[in-house]
C-alpha cells in the first residue's frame, strides 16, 4: 500500500491523495530539522569524525625529516602484510621551501629579461635582474649608478621608433635643437628639455616659438642664398 514515502501509487484514482500524502509528510520533515533535537541528529549524522596530529608533533615531523623517514622505513620492513599500518607510520612531507626561508625564489627563465630593460641589455638570468635592486650592473649594489626613466624611455624610443618617427624634430623646434627620439619631444609636454622632471628651462610661449621659428626660416634662406651667389660667380 502507498505510504507517500518509498511506495507510491500508481493508479490514476490514488495519485492525486499519494501526491498530498507526500506533501504532507516534507512538511512533517522541515518541522523536524527546524527544531533543536532533528537539527542535532542531522549533524549527528553528517559529522565524521577526524584525527589531526597535534602542532608539536608536525614540526618535529618537520624539523627531523631524516629521522622520520628512518622510522618510517623501519615501520615499513616490520609490518606484515595482513596487518594494517597505523597513522602514525604516515610519512609528512612538508612544502618545498625551507622553514626560514622569507623570500622566493626566481624561476630561472632564459629568456626573461633584466628589470632595467633596455638600458641593461643583459638577460636577468645572467645580471640576476629579477627586481632592479637585484641586478649587478644598475641595482643596489650594481657597478654603475641606476638610469633615470627618461633615460629609459629614452632607450625604449631608440628600440619601438621607425627611422620616419626619428626623422622629426622636437615640437619646440628651432628652440630645443633635439630630434624627437631624443627628447621625447612628439608633443611640447613630453620634451623632456623643458618639462623633464629635472628640467629647470621654463616652457617658451607661442608667441617666442613662432618669432624664433621664423627666425629660423630667415637664416636658411640666407644660406642659400649664399651658396647660390658662390655658384653663379664661379660659374
Amino acid at each position: 500500500m502507498a505510504d507517500g514515502r518509498t511506495i507510491l501509487p500508481k493508479h490514476p484514482t490514488l495519485i492525486n491523495p499519494g501526491i498530498k500524502r507526500w506533501k504532507i509528510n516534507q512538511s512533517i520533515t522541515l518541522l523536524g530539522l527546524r527544531t533543536e533535537k532533528g537539527f542535532t541528529a542531522l549533524l549527528k549524522d553528517l559529522r565524521t569524525e577526524i584525527s589531526l596530529p597535534t602542532r608539536s608533533n608536525t614540526r618535529q615531523l618537520a624539523l627531523g625529516s631524516s629521522t622520520s623517514t628512518a622510522a618510517a622505513t623501519e615501520t615499513a620492513t616490520t609490518t606484515t602484510p595482513n596487518q594494517p599500518s597505523t597513522s602514525t607510520s604516515r610519512l609528512h612531507i612538508g612544502p618545498i621551501s625551507t622553514l626560514g626561508q622569507t623570500t622566493t625564489v626566481p624561476v630561472a627563465n632564459s629568456n626573461i629579461k633584466c628589470s632595467w630593460w633596455p638600458v641593461c641589455k643583459d638577460k636577468a638570468i645572467d645580471c640576476s635582474g629579477f627586481e632592479r635592486k637585484s641586478c649587478r650592473n644598475y641595482g643596489t649594489d650594481g657597478r654603475f649608478p641606476p638610469p633615470s626613466q627618461e633615460d629609459i624611455n629614452r632607450e625604449h624610443r631608440i628600440i619601438s621608433w621607425n627611422v620616419k618617427q626619428k626623422a622629426k624634430n622636437c615640437a619646440y623646434h628651432p628652440l630645443c635643437p633635439k630630434k624627437a627620439w631624443d627628447c621625447g619631444g612628439r608633443t611640447k609636454r613630453e620634451c623632456t628639455t623643458y618639462n623633464g622632471k629635472d628640467s629647470t628651462k621654463q616652457p617658451p610661449t607661442d608667441e617666442e616659438l613662432r618669432d624664433a621659428k621664423k627666425e629660423s626660416k630667415r637664416v636658411q634662406q640666407r644660406i642659400r642664398d649664399r651658396s647660390r651667389s658662390k655658384d653663379s660667380a664661379n660659374s
